[in-house]
């Protein structure tokens, strides 16, 4: 059992941007960044994953993999954009091992975040939403999540555009950022699909190139100098 299935005593903290984020204390871990957790959402994942996919990949049906559900906000955020975006058709699967508990998602602060009532109440709807079962969000955003383990849930090989790498970090859960993990991402990747992460750890780096990835290091948000985006070759 791991440190985080024994854990019930999630802390939520207000992070630097006014965005809630979680802290384990078992693993002295928060889920997002201190310096803003609606941010580093926006810069990473968002501004160099989804817009870059959509825009300079010029994609305009995109299906998205996320590692790590947590509370939502990658998700959440991915909503808005497709629905900034109506030429963008968004098929959304995320994968989360350790579901947090409904009566702390509901004490986050994210639909505060967001102007429209639809994404207010979508953020609820994912949440609520059946395991392993697809919804229709919105005419251009579908939705599923899996309760597993990132390296078992599926065998569909060459399948998603865009992966948001979203685990722990390397020092709390170190076995998801070694080969096994990056090679499963690879083989589920597009050619020319697309992984981005918070993490730039030289080990990840180095594992990352050695499955066939390219990688550019990019400006990362408030608090980290550099982010790291992939592309499988």
């Amino acid at each position: 059992m791991s440190d985080l299935e024994q854990d019930s005593k999630l802390e939520i903290l207000m992070t630097s941007d006014g965005s809630h984020t979680l802290f384990v204390p078992s693993l002295n871990e928060t889920y997002h960044s201190t310096n803003g957790a609606f941010a580093e959402t926006l810069h990473i994942y968002i501004g160099a994953g989804l817009y870059y996919v959509a825009n300079h990949l010029n994609i305009s049906k995109i299906k998205i993999l996320e590692f790590g559900f947590g509370t939502g906000l990658n998700a959440i955020a991915s909503l808005q954009f497709a629905e900034s975006n109506k030429n963008c058709l968004i098929e959304y699967f995320t994968v989360e091992k350790f579901p947090i508990p409904v009566q702390v998602i509901l004490q986050l602060n994210y639909k505060s975040l967001f102007s429209s009532s639809f994404i207010q109440n979508s953020f609820e709807l994912l949440h609520d939403s059946k395991w392993n079962s697809k919804i229709k969000v919105s005419d251009n955003f579908q939705f599923i999540k899996f309760e597993d383990d990132f390296i078992s849930f599926s065998n569909e090989l060459n399948t998603y555009d865009l992966i948001y790498y979203d685990a722990f970090a390397p020092s709390k859960q170190a076995e998801v950022w070694q080969k096994e993990y990056i090679e499963k991402a690879y083989n589920l990747l597009k050619n020319g699909g697309v992984l981005v992460t918070y993490c730039s750890n030289g080990t990840f780096k180095r594992n990352l190139k050695e499955c066939g990835f390219a990688i550019e290091l990019l400006a990362g948000p408030v608090g980290k100098r550099e982010i790291v985006r992939a592309t499988k070759l």
